[in-house]
């Protein structure tokens, strides 16, 4: 019994409290300062990303970043559209490896459409890793479970 109490102990300790190194995302704010749409971009912990690299695409050009910048001190990237360059353009802010976010903003002969702005839904790069954690995690418990069953002296 005693090793059991130890048995259950230790896996309350590295299950029951994570710690601060997991994932988190990140998130973008956005709104127009007289003719510049201003982006504020923090992880899910409410820091700023600071220091992120932005690349802003044109909608004639996608494949060549238009603009090139970071985000400053507190997640802040401010630019202005080209009104002539009508569509959709494209604002990716982070690294596709690390942590990102893409935002898609429609200009048109008006300026910015705000109310239009649309995050893209590229957020799936932790997917998997959730995944073969439960799997792995099941499997673990379940291999445990029958090894811990066979030898009955753990329960005695």
């Amino acid at each position: 019994m005693k090793k059991l109490s130890i048995l259950l102990i230790l896996l309350v300790g590295l299950l029951g409290f994570p710690g601060r190194a997991l994932a988190h995302s990140v998130w973008t704010d956005f709104q127009m300062q007289a003719e510049q749409l201003q982006l504020t971009s923090l992880f899910s912990t409410d820091e700023p990303f600071q220091g992120a690299p932005v690349r802003v695409y044109a909608p004639n050009n996608p494949n060549q970043p238009w603009l090139e910048g970071k985000t400053d001190d507190q997640g802040n990237f401010l630019f202005k559209p080209d009104p002539n360059l009508v569509g959709e353009w494209q604002v990716r802010i982070g690294d596709r490896g690390d942590h990102a976010d893409i935002l898609t903003v429609p200009v048109t002969e008006a300026g910015v459409q705000v109310d239009l702005i649309s995050q893209t839904e590229h957020h799936r790069m932790h997917w998997w890793v959730r995944q073969v954690g439960v799997v792995l995690c099941a499997f673990g418990s379940g291999l445990g479970s029958a090894v811990l069953f066979r030898q009955r002296r753990w329960f005695t």
